[in-house]
């Protein structure tokens, strides 16, 4: 165990002693799986675990065991095993009715960011004891904007993607921006929809991901993401029609079908895997060396979980290389959100930075953007404390007068939020901030 592992699940502990939920926010490849099969086998007599995938549900009883948690079952009627692990079920009436009379003593969701969906927030309250409640995510920002806190009450421990390649437990990320100069507009507060992200799927841009696979990757264990399970087959095929050992995988397949994919694509047998969706959560292969995000996405949730396929370390892995296809639309989230940026900060960075450096370069612009702000605090709430031709211009016109049409399409232009009503100085002061900050990290 490593020593957040340890420390996170002493603050768990220390946690339920007093309280009944709690959340933990820790990125892919940390270890939550371990964390709370190692807590569970000392302080659970029986346990529910709640996870949204067959791979993820595998993978937990594997490490369940390892922790010696051995009286585990995938079935709820099998009442001779005091941990359960269940995936998708909880839409089932009599399912619900044998989980609510198990009793628990603890119950965890896995990737918690899914515990606001109907049917947990249904099952949850509907129990009739007051189990200890984990929950266990590495994004937990939701696109609708409902608080996780309002299942879970409060998070008590987290790390970042950064702390945790600081610290050499994770891979860094080094990142290239690929420009398609291809149109895609959402509506609504969701993600895209199939329908929305369909035009994408075209001769120009699909002729794109190759390129920047055989200019890139030909030598890496790449893993892409697509846009649909028609696209995800279509670019493999592709891919294959050019001597490129590679397969595609999705949702649709059986599970025998879907491990033995995996399991070539583990062994090198297989060098490009496409998908669509479908190993975004759980899917657990620390030697991949290069991601394609060929699918644009506005939820940073999916963003952070795609990119967490590639941070697990090996002996012979420090880096993964990231090619994220960018599409002409500011609504998309990119690696900014890697760096606990929200989904609608929108930057271009340096091809070719790492995440660890992102991540300095970003914190430099907030401390700087604070103490510009404070100037700007200064230079307008004590004017009456200047002195000559400075009191003299902020007492002229120009602190009176409105923002001019031309300030108002620089404001619109770098999506400035402003009051409705801004003046001249104000308005100047705002697009002069910007500028700075464009000349000092752009």
């Amino acid at each position: 165990m490593r020593n957040y592992q340890k420390e996170c699940i002493e603050v768990i502990h220390k946690h339920f002693k007093d309280n009944d939920r709690q959340l933990i926010q820790l990125p892919t490849g940390s270890g939550k799986t371990w964390i709370f099969c190692e807590y569970l086998s000392k302080h659970s007599n029986s346990a529910l675990i709640i996870c949204p995938s067959i791979e993820l549900k595998e993978q937990i009883i594997t490490t369940a065991e390892k922790f010696g948690i051995n009286s585990i079952s995938e079935k709820p009627r099998d009442r001779s095993r005091n941990h359960v692990i269940t995936s998708a079920c909880l839409g089932y009436e009599n399912t619900l009715k044998i989980l609510i009379s198990r009793n628990y003593d603890h119950i965890v969701i896995d990737e918690a960011h899914h515990a606001q969906s109907k049917n947990i927030k249904n099952f949850l309250n509907s129990l009739n004891n007051k189990p200890k409640i984990l929950g266990c995510t590495a994004t937990p920002e939701r696109m609708d904007g409902k608080s996780l806190i309002e299942i879970f009450k409060s998070i008590t421990y987290q790390k970042s993607i950064y702390n945790l390649i600081n610290d050499g437990f994770l891979a860094d990320i080094i990142a290239y921006r690929i420009k398609t100069d291809q149109n895609i507009s959402k509506r609504g507060n969701s993600d895209f929809r199939l329908f929305e992200l369909k035009k994408l799927d075209n001769e120009s841009r699909n002729g794109l991901i190759y390129k920047t696979y055989f200019d890139n990757c030909l030598n890496k264990k790449t893993l892409i993401f697509c846009l649909s399970v028609n696209h995800c087959i279509k670019v493999s095929e592709y891919f294959k029609s050019k001597n490129i050992n590679s397969e595609y995988i999705h949702g649709v397949m059986k599970k025998k079908q879907r491990m033995e994919i995996l399991k070539r694509f583990k062994s090198g047998e297989t060098q490009v895997l496409t998908n669509c969706q479908l190993l975004t959560e759980g899917f657990d292969e620390p030697s991949i060396e290069a991601l394609i995000m060929a699918r644009p996405t506005a939820s940073k949730t999916l963003y952070c979980q795609m990119i967490g396929r590639g941070l697990r370390k090996t002996k012979s892995k420090d880096v993964c290389y990231l090619y994220e296809l960018t599409d002409n639309n500011f609504k998309l989230c990119t690696f900014n959100v890697t760096c606990d940026k929200p989904s609608e900060f929108h930057r271009e960075y340096k091809s070719g930075i790492k995440l660890s450096e992102l991540y300095k370069e970003l914190e430099s612009i907030d401390i700087q953007s604070i103490e510009l702000y404070k100037e700007k605090i200064e230079l307008f709430s004590n004017r009456k404390t200047l002195k000559g031709n400075a009191i003299d211009i902020l007492k002229s016109d120009f602190y009176n007068l409105p923002a001019t049409e031309y300030q108002k399409w620089w404001l619109k232009f770098h999506e400035i939020k402003h009051p409705e009503y801004i003046n001249f100085l104000e308005a100047a002061f705002l697009i002069w901030k910007e500028n700075i900050k464009g000349k000092l990290y752009g």
